[in-house]
């Protein structure tokens, strides 16, 4: 009779977790994938892109900003801890390291900024083949992740639709 309740528990916690997670809708563009998911409470939709870099350790996500309707909001994600509150870029090895600024967030886990729809970073992104990035974390290390640019343009194209 025990183990009859612990199986009916199980299948009742699965049930659970699976109606929760099925809200969400992936949709795979080459590297990048899309999820758009809806808010149970408010029955708002939203949107976001991403890529796992080679390292297996880092991802980078683009969504909708809530800074304003001309702006992305980029976040760095990262399995280590990351102590820098920065990031810097280079597209296809092109010559211009780029750095940016970035507000710490995730338990420290992350790094986000906000870039215009239509920048130079973006547009860059659209053309390019790869990006490579680089942070410090703990203890000390610097890490340089670099995501495939392959699929971001109709990855990007379907975060902006409606």
């Amino acid at each position: 009779m025990k183990t009859l309740l612990h199986i009916w528990l199980v299948i009742i916690l699965s049930v659970m977790v699976f109606a929760t997670t099925g809200l969400a809708e992936q949709i795979k563009f080459a590297d990048w994938v899309g999820i758009e998911e809806t808010d149970p409470a408010t029955k708002m939709k939203s949107k976001q892109i991403g890529t796992l870099a080679g390292d297996r350790i880092s991802s980078m996500w683009l969504a909708a900003s809530v800074s304003g309707p001309d702006q992305i909001q980029l976040t760095l994600k990262s399995e280590k801890m990351i102590v820098s509150n920065y990031f810097s870029y280079r597209i296809d090895r092109v010559d211009n390291l780029t750095i940016r600024s970035a507000i710490k967030g995730c338990s420290a886990n992350c790094l986000t900024d906000e870039v215009p729809k239509n920048s130079e970073l973006i547009r860059t992104m659209r053309r390019g083949l790869l990006i490579k990035f680089e942070y410090d974390s703990v203890p000390d290390i610097t890490q340089k992740p670099t995501f495939s640019l392959r699929g971001f343009s109709r990855a990007y194209k379907w975060l902006l639709s409606d």
